[in-house]
Protein backbone atom coordinates (compact mmCIF):
# COMPACT_ATOMS: atom_id res chain seq x y z
CA UNK A 1 0.00 0.00 0.00
CA UNK A 2 1.25 3.27 -1.10
CA UNK A 3 2.06 6.07 1.94
CA UNK A 4 -0.11 8.53 0.09
CA UNK A 5 -3.40 5.30 0.42
CA UNK A 6 -2.79 5.62 4.06
CA UNK A 7 -2.96 8.87 3.98
CA UNK A 8 -5.88 8.19 3.14
CA UNK A 9 -7.24 6.05 5.29
CA UNK A 10 -5.83 7.84 8.21
CA UNK A 11 -7.68 11.17 7.51
CA UNK A 12 -10.77 9.34 6.96
CA UNK A 13 -10.61 7.77 10.29
CA UNK A 14 -9.76 11.61 12.03
CA UNK A 15 -12.70 13.03 9.62
CA UNK A 16 -14.83 10.29 11.75
CA UNK A 17 -13.90 11.71 15.04
CA UNK A 18 -14.72 15.61 13.71
CA UNK A 19 -18.13 16.57 14.29
CA UNK A 20 -18.60 17.89 10.81
CA UNK A 21 -20.90 18.32 7.45
CA UNK A 22 -19.90 15.13 6.08
CA UNK A 23 -19.54 16.64 2.72
CA UNK A 24 -17.33 19.76 4.42
CA UNK A 25 -15.02 16.88 6.16
CA UNK A 26 -14.37 15.18 3.19
CA UNK A 27 -13.48 18.45 0.83
CA UNK A 28 -11.23 19.24 3.77
CA UNK A 29 -9.70 15.47 3.23
CA UNK A 30 -9.07 15.90 0.06
CA UNK A 31 -7.73 19.33 -0.02
CA UNK A 32 -5.00 18.09 2.65
CA UNK A 33 -4.61 15.01 0.14
CA UNK A 34 -4.06 17.40 -2.96
CA UNK A 35 -1.81 19.45 -0.99
CA UNK A 36 0.33 16.01 0.05
CA UNK A 37 0.13 14.94 -3.26
CA UNK A 38 4.51 15.25 -3.73
CA UNK A 39 5.26 15.22 -0.09
CA UNK A 40 8.20 13.27 0.64
CA UNK A 41 5.64 11.77 3.70
CA UNK A 42 2.07 12.17 2.43
CA UNK A 43 0.44 10.73 5.79
CA UNK A 44 2.74 13.50 8.46
CA UNK A 45 1.84 16.39 5.52
CA UNK A 46 -2.44 15.37 5.24
CA UNK A 47 -2.59 14.93 9.40
CA UNK A 48 -0.88 18.32 9.76
CA UNK A 49 -2.66 20.21 7.69
CA UNK A 50 -5.97 18.62 8.99
CA UNK A 51 -4.70 19.27 12.42
CA UNK A 52 -4.10 23.33 10.91
CA UNK A 53 -7.19 23.71 8.77
CA UNK A 54 -9.89 21.35 10.95
CA UNK A 55 -12.00 24.41 13.16
CA UNK A 56 -11.52 23.71 16.70
CA UNK A 57 -14.36 22.48 19.11
CA UNK A 58 -15.51 23.35 22.55
CA UNK A 59 -16.24 19.71 24.82
CA UNK A 60 -18.73 20.33 27.14
CA UNK A 61 -16.84 18.70 30.10
CA UNK A 62 -18.54 15.50 31.05
CA UNK A 63 -19.18 15.91 35.03
CA UNK A 64 -20.71 19.08 36.05
CA UNK A 65 -18.68 21.72 37.97
CA UNK A 66 -18.32 20.92 41.70
CA UNK A 67 -20.03 23.11 44.52
CA UNK A 68 -17.98 23.29 47.24
CA UNK A 69 -19.00 25.10 50.85
CA UNK A 70 -17.14 25.86 53.60
CA UNK A 71 -16.25 23.06 55.84
CA UNK A 72 -16.65 24.10 59.48
CA UNK A 73 -14.85 21.91 61.66
CA UNK A 74 -16.51 19.95 65.08
CA UNK A 75 -15.25 21.53 68.18
CA UNK A 76 -12.69 19.24 69.73
CA UNK A 77 -12.13 18.88 73.54
CA UNK A 78 -8.59 19.15 74.88
CA UNK A 79 -9.15 17.91 78.13
CA UNK A 80 -8.87 14.19 78.53
CA UNK A 81 -11.85 14.10 81.30
CA UNK A 82 -13.94 15.69 79.40
CA UNK A 83 -13.28 14.05 76.33
CA UNK A 84 -13.46 10.89 78.62
CA UNK A 85 -17.33 11.84 79.90
CA UNK A 86 -18.50 13.18 76.17
CA UNK A 87 -17.83 10.04 74.55
CA UNK A 88 -19.28 8.12 77.40
CA UNK A 89 -22.86 10.09 77.09
CA UNK A 90 -22.33 9.94 73.28
CA UNK A 91 -22.26 6.21 73.45
CA UNK A 92 -24.82 6.19 76.15
CA UNK A 93 -26.98 8.10 73.85
CA UNK A 94 -26.42 5.64 71.20
CA UNK A 95 -27.45 2.68 73.16
CA UNK A 96 -30.79 4.25 74.00
CA UNK A 97 -31.37 4.88 71.00
CA UNK A 98 -31.44 1.32 69.72
CA UNK A 99 -28.07 0.94 68.75
CA UNK A 100 -26.02 -1.09 70.39
CA UNK A 101 -22.94 -2.10 68.33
Amino acid sequence: MSTLAEARDRALLYLRLLPLDPVAGVALVLEALKAAEGEEDPREAVMDRLLGGAPSFVVPPAVPPLRRGPVVPEELETSPLRAFVAGRRRRLRQIVGGDRS
